[in-house]
């Protein structure tokens, strides 16, 4: 029987394999929902036909705005293809771990992965040295998109972005953002923010937005800058946080009292997020086509439309060409941001000390 297996090394590739399944394991796959949870200690996946499972590589832990949007395109191109759609979350190294998993897969259409901005252009920009590139996948479709939003902290009283530029340029260098890591999308959304604005933050990293957030909510920090669904509603209904601006043109569903970018005064500062499906080098172009043309037709769907519109995401589609050019041109407006960051970490820090008073004696 086909068997798509997980081997030791995180590989995932499709093989010929005597093991037995029991008829039972088999006939859950082949006729399961949609979502299956997946890790190399979860066994072997059979793949009986032509009617084998698509398996879609997501490269993070379940449970986050990421996660959600694979779950979703699994169920919509599940009824779109009329085949079983299986999640696998492999998380690790910001994403790095899964992407070059699915980078080694064995190219014949029965493997995809979701592709982000983080994924495909921040990490090979910003680190270089992950063990994938541009050439190790083909670009099948763009998902979805939403502009960044700058998240404030209520303690600082700056409910405007006029406020907390004119507050940032005041104590230079006092104020800070957090992000998620250094060389993560949210660290180099940060330098662009004050690229574009001309003020001096501070940058303090965190392991996971989940322990970056309650620091918001009590002011110890200040900025961050991230998409609208990384904040969930509860902090935004208690007061605690505050968004002062959506950095593109628009945003689904986002409280129409906030400002765009453009309406706050800057009007070239736009940060786009966005996420997309891609299958490893080498796989077939009618195999690239099929899903594409699924993934457009499960873009169309009202159920799918509406479970990212409640995420702030813009449902977008296109052809794999399309989705190429946009990685492209990320890459190359993420990597000057990534150097901007490297030259400002390793910049002399100024002093800020008062000047001391000439003819007076040191101590």
């Amino acid at each position: 029987m086909t068997l798509l297996d997980m081997t030791d090394d995180g590989d995932i590739r499709s093989g010929r394999c005597g093991v037995e399944k029991s008829w039972k394991a088999r006939t859950l796959l082949g006729v399961a929902a949609l979502f299956v949870w997946g890790s190399p200690a979860s066994g072997q996946l059979t793949a009986p036909s032509a009617s084998a499972p698509l398996t879609m590589v997501v490269p993070y832990g379940p449970g986050g705005a990421i996660d959600i949007v694979g779950r979703t395109m699994a169920s919509a191109l599940s009824l779109e293809l009329h085949r079983p759609v299986v999640v696998l979350n492999k998380a690790g190294a910001a994403g790095a771990i899964g992407m070059a998993a699915l980078a080694r897969s064995t190219a014949d259409g029965t493997v995809v992965g979701l592709g982000t901005v983080s994924t495909l252009a921040v990490l090979p920009a910003a680190r270089g040295a992950v063990p994938y590139s541009a050439a190790s996948f083909e670009p099948v479709g763009l998902i979805a998109s939403a502009p960044a939003a700058v998240f404030v902290s209520t303690k600082m009283g700056a409910d405007t972005l006029a406020k907390l530029l004119a507050l940032a340029r005041e104590r230079p260098g006092t104020l800070n953002f957090g992000s998620v890591g250094d060389g993560s999308v949210v660290h180099l959304a940060g330098q662009m923010f004050m690229a574009a604005t001309g003020v001096n933050l501070t940058h303090v990293p965190y392991n996971s937005v989940t322990k970056l957030l309650p620091d918001l909510a009590a002011g110890r920090i200040h900025v961050l800058i991230d998409q609208l669904s990384a904040v969930p509603a509860a902090y935004l209904q208690s007061g605690a946080v505050q968004i002062l601006a959506i950095l593109g043109a628009s945003a689904p569903g986002y409280p129409p009292d906030v400002p765009t970018a453009a309406q706050a005064g800057l009007p070239g500062l736009q940060i786009q997020l966005w996420s997309g499906l891609v299958a490893p080098a080498g796989t077939p172009r009618s195999e690239i086509d099929t899903i594409n043309a699924a993934l457009n037709g499960a873009l169309r769907d009202e159920k799918v439309k509406v479970a990212f519109g409640n995420l702030g995401l813009r449902v977008e589609g296109g052809t794999p060409e399309q989705f190429q050019e946009l990685i492209q041109r990320e890459q190359f407006l993420w990597r000057s941001a990534s150097e901007a960051a490297h030259r400002r970490a390793n910049a002399p820090r100024p002093d800020l000390s008062p000047p001391r008073k000439y003819g007076s004696k040191e101590r």
